[in-house]
C-alpha cells in the first residue's frame, strides 16, 4: 500500500509539471522540440504506470488500493487530456486513456477516476484561454467556451451514484465555463468598441 501511494505521488507531480509544460507550449519559440519534450514527459509517467501495474498483479480487488492511487491517476489523466485538446480538440476515451496506465483490471472500476480527472481539465482550459487573453490573443476563446460548454451539459448527464464529488466537479466545472464565457463577452464588447 506505501509503495503504491508514493508510486501515485510521485505520478501526481510529474503530471503537474507536465501540465506546466503544456501550458508553456505556445511560448517557446521552438514548439515541435517542446512538444517532443512533453510527450516524452508523457512516457516517462507512463514507466511509473507500468510499475504501479507490477504492483497490482494479483490483487483481485484493485478498489482495495484505489485511494492510494486516485490522486496520481486523476492527475495524469488531466495531464493527458490536456494535452490531447491542445493536439487534436479531442478527449480520449476511458479505453485509450486506461490502455496508457497499463491497467489489468476491469475497467468500470476505474470508470469513476476517469470521469473526475477529465472534469479537471475544464481549469486547465480556462487557464490557457485565461493566459492567451493577457498575451491579447483571443482566437481560441470561442472554441474553449463551446468546448466547455459541451462539456458541462455533458456532466450534468452523469448520474451522482458514479462518484459521491460529481456534483462538486460540475459546479467547478461550471466555474470555469462562467469565466470563459465572461472572457468571450469582454472580447467582443471591446471588438465592437474598436469597431
Amino acid at each position: 500500500h506505501e509503495a503504491i501511494f508514493k508510486l501515485s505521488r510521485d505520478i501526481t507531480v510529474d503530471s503537474k509539471r507536465l501540465i506546466f509544460s503544456i501550458h508553456r507550449l505556445l511560448d517557446q519559440k521552438d514548439k515541435e522540440v517542446a512538444l517532443k519534450k512533453v510527450h516524452s514527459g508523457l512516457s516517462d509517467i507512463g514507466k511509473n504506470w507500468t510499475k504501479m501495474s507490477k504492483l497490482l498483479t494479483g490483487v483481485t480487488d484493485i478498489s482495495l488500493f484505489l485511494r492510494a492511487f486516485s490522486p496520481g491517476l486523476q492527475e495524469y489523466i488531466e495531464a493527458l487530456t490536456f494535452l490531447s485538446i491542445l493536439e487534436t480538440s479531442a478527449i480520449p476515451s476511458c479505453d485509450e486513456i486506461l490502455d496508457r496506465t497499463a491497467f489489468k483490471t476491469n475497467k468500470n472500476v476505474l470508470f469513476a477516476e476517469v470521469i473526475l480527472g477529465i472534469s479537471d481539465i475544464a481549469g486547465e482550459v480556462m487557464r490557457f484561454v485565461t493566459n492567451m487573453v493577457s498575451k491579447g490573443i483571443t482566437s481560441y476563446n470561442l472554441k474553449a467556451r463551446s468546448f466547455l460548454q459541451n462539456m458541462h451539459v455533458s456532466f450534468l448527464q452523469i448520474p451522482p451514484e458514479v462518484s459521491r464529488v460529481i456534483g462538486k466537479k460540475c459546479h467547478e466545472l461550471k466555474g470555469s465555463l462562467l469565466k470563459v464565457e465572461y472572457l468571450c463577452y469582454v472580447a467582443t464588447v471591446q471588438e465592437k468598441e474598436r469597431g
